[in-house]
């Protein structure tokens, strides 16, 4: 998986409504964040900042619901 800017949006990080999170296998998996993780380690973000990026991220992919694969920007712009 290629890094993919989408997944940089917590930089307006939101809170998305608990009730909309997934559990278990739906959740998710670690692995695709993986990319980001290691972009922003080039960019020498802390270890806190990435943290909070990527939980910012997996909370707003729980919340609508898709893939990453499957977002467009019709699915970004309205949570701005």
């Amino acid at each position: 998986m290629s890094y993919n800017p989408k997944l940089l949006l917590s930089l307006r990080c939101r809170h998305f409504g608990r009730s909309n999170l997934k559990t278990g296998s739906e959740q998710a998996p670690q692995s695709q964040f993986e990319d980001l993780r290691r972009e922003l380690l080039s960019r020498k973000y802390s270890y806190k900042t990435i943290k909070g990026y990527i939980y910012c991220n997996k909370d707003f992919l729980n919340f609508i619901g898709k893939k990453p694969s499957e977002i467009n920007d019709s699915d970004i712009i309205p949570h701005f």
